[in-house]
């Protein structure tokens, strides 16, 4: 019996490499595709696939809201998430919430491959280049600590983006035209973040970007 999987990204190029990795895997069945979370939300409830591939970058996402959304309408459906950086809170945060794994787009194919096949709430994979900022590997695969510790550090999505683009020595205004949102906007998110993180200027916020893999030294 396959193992049936849906694909959620924006980006149609990415869906069809992603489906194109799936594929050549013949256990696995891709059931369908979309680039919304309405969408999404739609294809859950109408096939109950076994998992769902989410990529956390997906425009007006709220993978934390989404991925209890999914968890309503089809408890059986695995959520693996799909990032663009590795941050210790926020992937505590995405385990708490229920994720079954959280692979990076960086990484090579087989991790997602290894993901879908393994991966469970319980037990959930996360890329091996992500682990060692969790810990606690156990002998059967790569299982993520669940502590609260480091809580009050996470940021959101949308303040992730700020952070990044922060980072990239964009000004609030550019930051805010870049994401279609206020310049007062930006000002909170770069507040709230600074606090959260506890790192107080720009040239701190810029390291901690380098460091958790945000962006990349030139």
């Amino acid at each position: 019996m396959s193992l049936t999987v849906i694909i959620a990204d924006d980006y149609e190029l990415i869906r069809k490499g992603i489906l194109s990795v799936l594929q050549a895997e013949p256990e696995l069945s891709v059931m369908g595709e979309c680039s919304t979370g309405e969408e999404l939300l739609e294809l859950v409830s109408t096939c109950c696939p076994g998992v769902a591939i989410v990529d956390v970058a997906i425009r007006k996402l709220d993978i934390f809201a989404i991925t209890k959304r999914i968890k309503a309408l089809s408890p059986a459906t695995r959520v693996i998430v799909l990032s663009g950086h590795a941050d210790q809170s926020y992937l505590r945060r995405l385990l708490d919430a229920g994720i079954a794994g959280y692979v990076l787009r960086t990484g090579p194919a087989s991790d997602l491959v290894e993901a879908v096949r393994c991966g469970t709430p319980a037990k959930a994979y996360i890329s091996p280049a992500v682990a060692s900022l969790v810990g606690n590997t156990r002998e059967t695969g790569l299982q993520a600590d669940r502590s609260a510790a480091g809580r009050d550090n996470w940021l959101s999505p949308r303040q992730s983006e700020v952070l990044k683009l922060i980072a990239e020595g964009h000004s609030s205004k550019e930051i805010a035209a870049k994401l279609d949102i206020g310049e007062s906007t930006v000002k909170s998110h770069r507040k709230s973040i600074m606090e959260r993180l506890e790192i107080h200027d720009k040239v701190g916020l810029t390291r901690y970007a380098l460091r958790i893999g945000l962006i990349r030294a030139h």
